[in-house]
């Protein structure tokens, strides 16, 4: 087993983009966050206005977290969605949330919006937060940590919550049209979980669920991976990089490689969602192979 690499985050996202479009949509917040019709709007613009070949939604990183429970403050035009206070004091409390329901409120727009926009002809990229980042809008992530260290049995049933409501998410996604699914756990880095706990939750959590949304997704759409869950995948040995065999030319993208990808691979991302508009050669675009549990 190799040493996992640590992938130094940037700042901004595709939020930053938001507050300068929406005087000229014409749309205002919370609706921009809240109704199908005022998100298919935006990305549209957003994507003609940085020039992107693909739409991406939501435009925020609370909407899981809300579809089960957390409280969410939609904050202005300059600061979109956050959560507030915790809603649960506890792992145990995590456990007794209601599982969440994508035929009812914000999510159901956002699927409603992506299945509009994929009816319409657009390559639609789905934004999903993993189980820690989405934990930390639910409960002080100090209780996950100490779980993760001295509670393993409740961790276990913690993340087994999380991951299943995620495959809920994530299946009426890709039933709705949705051709790519970015997933990120960014709060899960080297940086903050440390090299031994950050290795057994990918080994032991990270893969096993990777493994499961593609065998459910086959290859109707490409999951992107932070690179974070990435380079840990690849250091842990539970996966690894392949080229992903475009022919060279002149101005390609590291998009370019998702384009192609879909329905081709069931994994990318070598570097951020960011980076989408990055000149990479072609023999340099990778897919990310999974090992089989037990190779």
């Amino acid at each position: 087993m190799g040493e996992i690499k640590d992938y130094p985050c940037t700042y901004g996202s595709k939020e930053d983009s938001v507050a300068g479009l929406l005087e000229k949509c014409g749309l205002a917040v919370p609706d921009v966050y809240q109704r199908a019709d005022s998100m298919v709007k935006l990305a549209r613009t957003v994507k003609e206005g940085l020039h992107d070949q693909v739409v991406y939604l939501p435009f925020d990183h609370v909407v899981e977290a809300e579809a089960l429970g957390a409280v969410v403050n939609y904050g202005s035009v300059q600061a979109g969605p956050r959560t507030g206070e915790y809603v649960c004091t506890s792992l145990e409390d995590v456990l007794s949330l209601p599982d969440m329901d994508v035929a009812q409120g914000r999510v159901a727009e956002v699927l409603k919006a992506c299945k509009r926009l994929a009816d319409e002809g657009e390559t639609v990229i789905l934004e999903v937060c993993g189980p820690i980042t989405l934990l930390n809008g639910l409960v002080d992530l100090k209780y996950v940590f100490k779980g993760l260290r001295r509670k393993p049995e409740l961790m276990a049933q913690v993340f087994g919550k999380i991951e299943k409501n995620l495959f809920t998410y994530i299946e009426a996604a890709v039933a709705a049209g949705v051709k790519i699914i970015s997933y990120a756990d960014s709060v899960a880095g080297l940086n903050i979980m440390g090299p031994k706990v950050l290795q057994d939750y990918t080994v032991s959590r990270v893969a096993p669920f990777l493994r499961s949304l593609d065998d459910m997704i086959g290859r109707k759409a490409l999951i992107l991976l932070c690179p974070k869950t990435a380079y840990a995948l690849d250091g842990t040995g539970t996966g690894k990089y392949v080229p992903l065999g475009l022919d060279d030319r002149p101005g390609l993208t590291y998009e370019d490689g998702w384009l192609y990808g879909v329905g081709k691979v069931g994994f990318m991302g070598q570097m951020c969602i960011k980076n989408a508009k990055s000149v990479v050669a072609a023999d340099k675009i990778y897919e990310i192979r999974l090992k089989e549990e037990g190779e």
